[in-house]
């Protein structure tokens, strides 16, 4: 077997119904992380005005999810590669229920801000695995298409967020959308717990207590042949420890820190974005429903930058293509901010955006899965997430300072398209990198 595992086999061969079962599964999950996400977006309005919140402290409700998000990624994610991927998104799952329920259950600003701490905190912790999984589960020939369609999944979950929220709003309350997505998680906790495999890259790279019978299990699932022994690997690989230092290293420091640069600058923009339209579009003189519907909107379109992405990075070339989303996504933003107070104009702006910046987060995603190796790649994806979340904790605060003191949409919006701009001057460097690599 070439490179002595089964990752060569799974990456060459015809795909088989259990692998897209495991892809399915983390494409609903992430489908239950956009509702998580996007649900305090939508319910913002109304609690501003049940609580009289002024929109700085709202914006630090908005980053408290971030800075959950920049622990879980950091601190917990990369467990998945010393316990395995399966156990961090098992735990997670159950933790995200948990934590909406928090929410549901808040009745101050600070008990909201702490539940969306440890919203934040739990995604955080999910999603690397779960980029990890689709992965490690894919065939080469479609493997960033499910990369793609994994993101279109957090779009679907604010689509969906976005149509419920508007009709739970209107007969139950705002707690309800929070009860809601609080559901969701744990019945896919549950899933998890019984149906969700191990990661066949961890079980091979790392080699834990009683992998030779795991594999088979997995094996019989997926129509290879039994192993009677485990495949020889590197046993330095084996042993290394997927701690921050290795990538502080000469062959991983400048493309981490250009990962990174790009994902800060992605979640910046990301997380104002998606926080702050459907509060902007009401101040812009647009009715709480048609400014909710914006979600419905902007999903469609983050979806279709997912797919395109997907479908196009190969041929293209990821790190290209995500640098011309991140040159688009700025003129999206600049033109968003002087569209006129119009809404059929403003939601087309509000789409065009979200269409090129959610591409920009699946590029940068797949770019980073993609560049590190499975014995590393829970950690450097976790980091790349991680760090770049510093970005969307620093979003939503700055746009609810700046709208507190009187500035329109014309004079932030063209900031935030400068910050995006950074994404593509890493991106343009890393492509460098890339043909390099690529050529030794």
């Amino acid at each position: 077997m070439a490179d002595n595992g089964v990752i060569t086999i799974l990456k060459d061969r015809r795909m088989v119904p259990f692998q897209y079962f495991v892809i399915l599964f983390c494409i609903v999950s992430n489908i239950s992380d956009g509702f998580d996400s996007l649900s305090m977006a939508f319910v913002a309005p109304e609690i501003s005005r049940d609580w009289q919140v002024d929109p700085k402290y709202m914006g630090v409700v908005f980053s408290a999810a971030s800075f959950g998000l920049v622990i879980g990624s950091l601190l917990f994610a990369p467990m998945a590669d010393k316990i395995g991927r399966r156990p961090v998104i098992v735990v997670a799952s159950g933790f995200a229920s948990l934590a909406m329920l928090g929410a549901a259950l808040s009745n101050s600003v600070f008990e909201l801000a702490a539940a969306r701490f440890a919203i934040g905190m739990a995604i955080g912790s999910l999603i690397p695995s779960l980029n990890v999984m689709v992965a490690e589960y894919s065939n080469e020939k479609l493997g960033n298409l499910f990369l793609s369609l994994l993101h279109v999944g957090f779009a679907i979950g604010a689509i969906t967020c976005s149509v419920v929220a508007i009709y739970l709003l209107e007969l139950v309350g705002w707690r309800s959308v929070f009860f809601t997505a609080a559901g969701v998680s744990g019945i896919l906790f549950l899933v998890a717990l019984v149906f969700l495999p191990e990661s066949i890259d961890y079980l091979i790279s790392r080699q834990p207590k009683g992998a030779l019978d795991k594999l088979n299990k997995l094996f019989g699932r997926l129509q290879i042949p039994l192993l009677d022994r485990l495949p020889e690997v590197d046993n330095v690989a084996r042993k290394r420890k997927a701690n921050y230092s290795l990538f502080l290293g000469p062959a991983l420091l400048i493309p981490t820190l250009l990962l990174w640069l790009a994902a800060v600058a992605h979640y910046f923009v990301s997380y104002f974005k998606t926080n702050w339209t459907p509060s902007i579009l009401v101040d812009a003189g647009l009715t709480d429903a048609t400014a909710i519907s914006s979600g419905v909107v902007m999903g469609i379109t983050a979806a279709a930058g997912n797919i395109l992405m997907g479908v196009f990075s190969n041929k293209v070339g990821v790190y290209k293509l995500t640098m011309l989303a991140y040159v688009m996504g700025a003129v999206s933003l600049v033109i968003f901010g002087f569209t006129s107070a119009n809404p059929v104009l403003l939601l087309m702006a509000a789409g065009l955006v979200s269409f090129f910046i959610q591409a920009t987060f699946t590029g940068t995603i797949i770019g980073a899965t993609n560049f590190f190796k499975p014995e590393i790649r829970g950690t450097g994806v976790g980091i790349i997430i991680g760090l770049g979340r510093i970005g969307g904790i620093g979003g939503p605060i700055i746009a609810g300072v700046l709208i507190s003191i009187g500035w329109d949409r014309a004079a932030f919006y063209p900031l935030f398209a400068g910050i995006c701009l950074l994404g593509a001057v890493a991106m343009y460097f890393l492509n460098g990198i890339a043909r390099r690599r690529a050529s030794a």
